[in-house]
């Protein structure tokens, strides 16, 4: 209910809600936190450092490239006029429906998404320059070089982290690969 509140910009409400959640031991997911469109407003209220501090959570931003290097930019070039340009490093993951990709990537710490009229194949074909990206579902398009755990068990696995919204599904004819190569550790 806090996120609601939160993402109403009903920051009393938010803060009561927070408080409950937090003395029935319920805490909060921190992606959903993070990732909020509002998130930046906040950050810097005592009450939400408070937050934080008692989920035992911290307000860096998020450590989404392991050895980063020096900017670069890609520009992803859609069916339509519409382009997006970013840096791979920033790049989180993406998400395709039908002839449609949403793509989410990191900008100033806070999580951004956009949505753009092109197959998850020719993103793929457009982004296979960067060995860190890898498409691990049919769905999905991953960047491997973020703080990423890998979860699941012989029904299906995910790629888990404290910084996404949502857990990213892995083919199983791609788990193995991603456990061996990659060299992800399972929970």
């Amino acid at each position: 209910m806090a996120i609601v509140k939160l993402g109403r910009a009903d920051y009393k409400a938010f803060f009561q809600h927070a408080k409950k959640a937090i003395d029935l031991n319920l805490g909060f997911f921190s992606g959903e936190l993070l990732c909020n469109p509002i998130y930046s407003e906040v950050r810097e209220d005592k009450r939400f450092q408070k937050i934080l501090e008692q989920c035992n959570l911290t307000d860096e931003s998020p450590k989404h490239a392991k050895n980063r290097k020096p900017s670069s930019s890609v520009t992803i070039q859609s069916d339509t006029s519409e382009t997006l340009s970013v840096d791979p490093q920033d790049l989180c993951y993406i998400e395709a429906s039908d002839n449609y990709c949403t793509v989410f990537w990191y900008e100033s710490g806070i999580l951004k998404n956009k949505i753009l009229r092109l197959t998850l194949k020719s993103m793929q074909q457009q982004l296979s320059s960067f060995e860190t990206i890898a498409q691990c579902h049919k769905s999905f398009i991953i960047n491997l070089d973020q703080d990423l755990s890998m979860v699941g068990n012989a029904k299906g696995h995910f790629f888990e982290s404290l910084h996404l919204p949502v857990r990213i599904p892995i083919s199983r004819s791609k788990a193995e690969f991603f456990k061996k190569s990659i060299g992800l550790i399972e929970r």
